[in-house]
């Protein structure tokens, strides 16, 4: 069973998921047991059972009792040489158990999902956790899983973002062919226990393959409306909704009827699921249809606890160009953080990951990284938590066949120069047939079309009258012809001036943003320059109503004065 098969399956109707885990809980069969995933070796018989009753009950979807089936966690426990046979022993038993239920309501096949969980959950520290052996931990996992049978890959019980990358990376490595569902899990709050919100979540599980996004947690269904919300607010892909809650099966899945109708294509019950819950989540929703998100995909960007949207819908994004660690980060103000490395050459890799470490130490924003090698861009890559913006790529054959499979790898987002190699361009025509060139190659390579940014001026103009000009027509013809959203570094443009360089750059940002300036990259250390961009947003009618660049200013938000004009008041401190 392939990806598209599997959409095809979520499209008739809404979904019910289902794991032994609720009936393992209320039976006490593990008592003793160092791992509850060892049922699948000492009483396999009793988790094929297990996994009957749910698919007896209507469980489309049957997860496997795999969540800390890795090697991770079971080498401190002396374990790590059962992991194979745990991994095949509970994915046989999950398909025994619906294999014995042919005639499941509705006449469909149930299909068997292989549960992919944290490694070592509360073993390692927050932001820890290596990228490399965290993928080939997990790849030996999806492995194991696919050759035992399992249809599709389920991740589950994660809460943050690097343990989620690190999972996505593996089932697109190893079983590119197959579906995958990532989860993670939220709080009440509305994030997760690392402050991830839903929108970052999507934006990472999205650009690295997941065929459809969800949410778990020990939250009622009531409370796990927040989060559906949040997911419905921005995702193109089917979600799935696992709350918990101590109700009895009958009133939870009364209480899961809104969620349905907020647009849940999957749902389904947490730990303390079981077949009674599984056949009243079936009946409720028995005459209801799969709401498949139907919108253009867009590009949000993540750091672990932030997310920003680049594109016309959200406004002028800024970005603050890092110059090293003596620059304040925490008051700059802006969306955004540039990392680039000072050296060049064999020392970038290692200066480029200790550089991203170390904005991620102090700022939450998501970042835009800044690499001249391949290299470099990969150790910047895997350091990053979240999902980064890379800069930039140019009409270099060689170099793009180098780096577009390592972009699409990771799931970054990319800004295309405007540039042929070394030759530079001198009008906007020529500027845009380059770029629709490299759209194409990296359209070639497997990246998104809504995932790549146009970048109009790859060398300093300053004092060039006809080149300003030709840049912003550029800006202009990028959204026309491609659709595309834009960036401009005005930092480049008054480099090398010791003063007055805020007010040029406040003065490019006047003049581009009224030619459909999505992201600008500055200094921004100047508070002026940040409401520059504020009021670019508001007097292009990106900021209805000027609610933000209200604030930016320090006033209340408007209220409409004679002939419907907007009246900010002081606000009181």
């Amino acid at each position: 069973m392939d990806r598209d098969a599997f959409l095809r399956f979520l499209s008739r109707r809404v979904r019910v998921c289902d794991g032994p885990l609720g009936l393992i809980l209320e039976q006490g069969v593990t008592a003793g047991m160092p791992l509850p995933e060892l049922l699948a070796l000492e009483d396999p018989r009793r988790l094929v059972e297990f996994h009957r009753k749910a698919a007896e009950a209507g469980a489309d979807i049957l997860l496997t009792h795999t969540l800390a089936a890795n090697g991770p966690t079971l080498e401190p426990l002396g374990l790590r040489d059962r992991l194979a046979a745990i991994i095949e022993r509970a994915v046989s038993a999950a398909r025994e158990g619906r294999d014995a239920v042919e005639g499941a309501p509705g006449g469909e096949r149930a299909w068997v999902g292989a549960v992919l969980g944290p490694l070592a959950p509360g073993v390692r520290p927050r932001g820890s956790l290596e990228l490399d052996p965290a993928v080939a931990a997990q790849s030996e996992v999806v492995r194991l899983a696919r050759d035992a049978g399992a249809e599709l890959f389920v991740l589950d019980g994660m809460s943050d973002l690097q343990d989620l990358k690190a999972a996505l990376m593996a089932v697109r490595d190893e079983a590119p062919e197959r579906p995958v569902i990532a989860q993670m899990v939220f709080g009440a709050g509305g994030q997760s226990r690392s402050a991830t919100p839903p929108a970052a979540a999507w934006a990472l599980a999205r650009s690295l393959g997941a065929d459809v996004v969800g949410a778990a947690g020990n939250l009622t269904p009531g409370e796990m409306m927040r989060i559906a919300s949040a997911y419905r607010a921005v995702s193109d892909l089917p979600f799935l909704v696992r709350p918990g809650g101590s109700a009895s099966p009958r009133e939870f899945a009364r209480q899961m009827v809104p969620l349905v109708e907020k647009g849940a294509a999957l749902i389904g019950c947490g730990g303390c699921s079981t077949p009674r819950h599984v056949a009243y989540l079936r009946r409720s929703t028995r005459d209801c249809r799969a709401r498949i998100p139907d919108r253009a995909p867009r590009l949000i960007l993540s750091s672990r606890e932030r997310d920003v949207e680049v594109g016309s819908r959200r406004g002028l994004v800024t970005a603050r160009a890092w110059t090293g660690p003596a620059a304040d980060l925490v008051r700059s103000g802006a969306q955004m953080v540039e990392v680039r490395a000072a050296s060049r050459g064999e020392e970038e890799p290692a200066m480029l990951r200790k550089m991203v470490q170390m904005a991620q130490g102090r700022t939450r924003c998501p970042l835009l990284i800044t690499a001249t090698t391949r290299r470099g861009m990969e150790e910047a890559l895997k350091a990053a938590v979240g999902r980064p913006l890379i800069a930039s790529i140019w009409g270099d054959r060689g170099r793009l066949g180098r780096v577009l499979p390592l972009i699409r790898r990771y799931g970054a987002g990319v800004v295309i120069a405007c540039l042929a190699g070394d030759r530079r361009l001198e009008d906007a025509e020529a500027r845009i047939a380059v770029a629709e060139e490299i759209v194409q190659q990296c359209l070639g390579a497997g990246l998104q079309q809504q995932d790549l940014v146009i970048d109009p001026a790859a060398v300093p103009f300053i004092g060039e009258e006809r080149q300003l000009a030709e840049v912003l027509r550029t800006l202009a013809l990028a959204k026309e012809r491609l659709g595309q959203p834009t960036l401009l570094r005005l930092n480049r443009m008054s480099e090398g001036l010791s003063a007055g360089r805020s007010t040029l750059e406040a003065a490019l940002l006047a003049m581009a943003a009224p030619a459909g300036l999505d992201l600008a990259v500055g200094y921004f250390d100047d508070p002026n320059l940040l409401r520059q961009a504020g009021a670019a947003n508001y007097l292009t009618g990106r900021d209805p109503g000027g609610r933000r660049f209200a604030a930016s200013v320090g006033k209340t938000r408007p209220s409409t004065g004679p002939q419907g004009r907007p009246v900010w008041k002081k606000r009181r401190v």
